[in-house]
C-alpha cells in the first residue's frame, strides 16, 4: 500500500511540470501502479496462505517472509523496467527511479531476513518518508510539506503500532525505517 500511497501524494500533490503526465492519465497510472505493487503481491500472499505454504497471513517467521519478499523485489523491479523503459508509459524517469528504490530497499529487505528479522512496514514507510524529503530538496517543492509531516507521524504511528504487537523490537523497526529513508532519499537525490 505504500508504494501507491507515495505515487499518489507524487502525481497529485507536486506540480505536473515535474511528471510528463497528462493530469486525465494521472488516476489511470496510479491505478495500474497499485495493480502491480499492490493487487498482484496481495493475491500471491493469499495463494501461499490458502494452498498452506504460509501457516498465517501476519508471515511471523524469517522463514514465511523470504519468499513473498523476493517475489515482491521482482514484482518492483519489473514496474521500474516498465515505467523508465516500456513503451506504453512514454518512459516516466522520474516514478521509475521511485520504484527502482523501493524496489532496492525491498531487495536489502529480502536479503537482512535471510541472516534476521527487520521491519518490512517501517523500511516502507521511511521510503515513503525519503522519496518525499529527496524531491522536497531537489526540487525546492513547498507542495510536499505537509505530506511530509504527515508522512512522519505516520510513520511514527506505524513504529509504535509494530512494537506494541510484539510483530518486532525496537532495534528492527528503527533499523527498518533508517534503511528505507536512507535508501529512497539517497536513490531520489542523486538520480532526480
Amino acid at each position: 500500500m505504500l508504494p501507491t500511497l507515495a505515487f499518489g501524494l507524487i502525481l497529485f500533490i507536486t506540480p505536473i511540470g515535474l511528471l510528463p503526465v497528462p493530469e486525465k492519465y494521472s488516476l489511470k497510472l496510479l491505478l495500474v501502479i497499485s495493480m502491480l505493487t499492490l493487487l498482484m503481491p496481495l493475491c500471491l500472499i493469499l495463494i501461499f496462505y490458502t494452498t498452506g505454504i504460509f501457516k498465517s497471513l501476519t508471515m511471523e517467521g524469517r522463514e514465511e517472509r523470504l519468499m513473498p519478499f523476493l517475489l515482491i523485489t521482482i514484482f518492483y523491479s519489473g514496474v521500474t523496467y516498465l515505467l523508465g523503459f516500456g513503451n506504453g508509459f512514454d518512459r516516466l524517469p522520474i516514478l521509475s527511479i521511485v520504484v527502482g528504490g523501493i524496489a532496492l530497499s525491498i531487495a536489502l529487505v529480502t536479503l537482512i531476513t535471510y541472516f534476521w528479522k527487520i521491519s518490512a512496514h517501517s523500511t516502507g514507510m521511511g521510503g515513503v518518508l525519503g522519496v518525499l524529503i529527496a524531491i522536497y530538496l531537489k526540487y525546492a517543492e513547498l507542495s510536499l510539506f505537509t505530506p511530509i509531516l504527515v508522512s512522519f507521524i505516520l510513520l511514527g504511528m506505524l513504529m509504535s503500532a509494530r512494537l506494541y504487537l510484539k510483530a518486532h523490537t525496537p532495534v528492527q523497526v528503527w533499523l527498518g525505517s533508517l534503511l528505507g529513508l536512507v535508501i529512497n532519499f539517497g536513490v531520489n537525490i542523486v538520480l532526480l
